[in-house]
C-alpha cells in the first residue's frame, strides 16, 4: 500500500509546482480524484505515471520513495533555480567584445 508519506510527498511537490489536482489528471489521463487518492496514500500511481510525476518535479524516482521530506527537495529546487538564474545573471552582465 502507498504510503502517506510518499502521498504527503507528491502533494508538496504538485502544489510547489503549481498544479491543481485537475490540471495534472489531465496530464497525466486520469481523474483528479485518482491523484487525490495517490495524495492520501490511499491508491499507488501506475509506474509510468511515477516516472512522469518524477520528470515533471524534476526529482528522482529515488527522491519520491526516499525519507527526504519534499520540502527539502523543493529547497534544493529553488537553489538549484537560484544558481542558475544568478548564472544568467552575470553572463548576460558581462560585456562581450568581438
Amino acid at each position: 500500500m502507498f504510503t502517506n508519506f510518499v502521498g504527503n510527498k507528491l502533494k508538496t511537490l504538485r502544489t510547489y509546482a503549481g498544479y491543481s489536482l485537475e490540471q495534472l489528471a489531465h496530464y497525466l489521463g486520469c481523474e483528479a480524484e485518482t491523484v487525490e487518492r495517490w495524495e492520501c496514500g490511499a491508491e499507488e500511481p501506475k509506474l509510468t505515471q511515477l516516472v512522469v510525476l518524477s520528470k515533471l518535479y524534476g526529482v528522482s524516482m529515488d527522491d519520491l520513495f526516499s525519507g527526504v521530506q519534499a520540502e527539502s527537495l523543493v529547497d534544493e529546487q529553488v537553489r538549484e533555480e537560484y544558481k542558475h538564474e544568478m548564472w544568467l545573471n552575470e553572463l548576460s552582465s558581462r560585456s562581450v567584445k568581438w
